[in-house]
């Protein structure tokens, strides 16, 4: 297959993954903050937020809510806040924020990831607005999503990747983390073309990082979540199916041997599917759930 029809089928897949992702109604009579600005100064819609409030939330006296922070995929160069598969998790009674990020074409590596530890930290900081408790936040992305999201989690307890105008009086750190087929190892992506002499890696990848030649192979180091691991990492759900053609279910076997090594909580759940939501359903978010219940509520799994 020539790089245009490889191209081709992978921008299809990435559109049957955002097309896949519904709208995420509120739960009946919760609420929905739209269009948070989490940069100061305002950075348009590209850094801003939607925060949904579970119905509890409105109660008098409530107590703050663990908050899980949703990041849509779209190969870092396509998608939107507004989808997420989060429904469940509203109802369950966490708030929920699903945050847009610079995408490729606005900006290159380490802008995205830069923009999610900002909205991380405009969420702790306004914590006594929203009613949520900064000490039980939670990450899930799928895709370029899950790749973000793991990366949150690998520099929980640093500083690295944080804006140099954020609020260093507050941390970005996460409590757990699930990662949707998210690529893990970018160094696995960069192939040497010994025909033409140059580092060559798919153009989805090459407009995230945004350098050439053999500097492709210290970027792809830079970005990848396996370069930060720690047996300091957050608890982790990994979920990939395994005939997954975009990022290949190997990137996910990666990562939860490496977790396993540092003695980290985690747990790989292979799924019967490619690539994108249509092959995550009710079951696989009815597990999120109770991941996220777990690490953020203290709740036992049903037996």
């Amino acid at each position: 297959m020539n790089r245009t029809h490889s191209q081709v089928r992978i921008s299809a897949v990435l559109l049957t993954v955002l097309l896949s992702l519904m709208p995420a109604s509120v739960a009946a009579r919760g609420e929905v903050l739209q269009d948070l600005a989490y940069c100061n100064p305002p950075a348009g819609a590209s850094r801003s937020l939607d925060l949904y409030l579970p119905r509890r939330a409105k109660k008098r006296n409530s107590a703050p809510l663990p908050l899980v922070i949703w990041i849509h995929g779209g190969g870092w160069r396509a998608g939107d806040k507004k989808n997420g598969p989060f429904k469940q998790l509203i109802n369950a009674g966490f708030a929920v924020a699903s945050i847009n990020y610079r995408l490729s074409q606005e900006a290159h590596f380490p802008a995205q990831i830069e923009d999610c530890k900002t909205a991380v930290v405009f969420l702790k900081k306004n914590a006594k607005r929203f009613n949520i408790d900064p000490n039980r936040v939670g990450v899930w992305g799928a895709s370029a999503g899950g790749h973000l999201a793991a990366l949150l989690g690998a520099t929980s307890g640093s500083r690295k990747f944080e804006s140099r105008s954020v609020d260093k009086s507050v941390n970005s750190d996460v409590q757990a983390v699930c990662d949707w087929f998210g690529p893990i190892d970018l160094l696995k992506l960069v192939k040497y073309d010994a025909e033409e002499g140059d580092y060559k890696v798919h153009p989805i990848v090459d407009q995230l990082l945004g350098v050439t030649g053999v500097r492709r192979v210290d970027a792809a180091r830079e970005a990848s979540p396996l370069t930060y691991l720690t047996a300091k990492m957050p608890p982790v759900l990994i979920m990939h199916g395994d005939r997954d053609r975009l990022v290949p279910i190997e990137q996910s076997k990666i990562f939860i041997a490496r977790l396993k090594e540092l003695d980290v909580d985690s747990r790989l759940k292979v799924v019967s599917g490619g690539h994108g939501i249509p092959g995550f359903g009710i079951r696989q978010r009815a597990e999120v759930v109770k991941f996220f219940e777990r690490c953020l509520m203290g709740k036992s799994p049903a037996r």
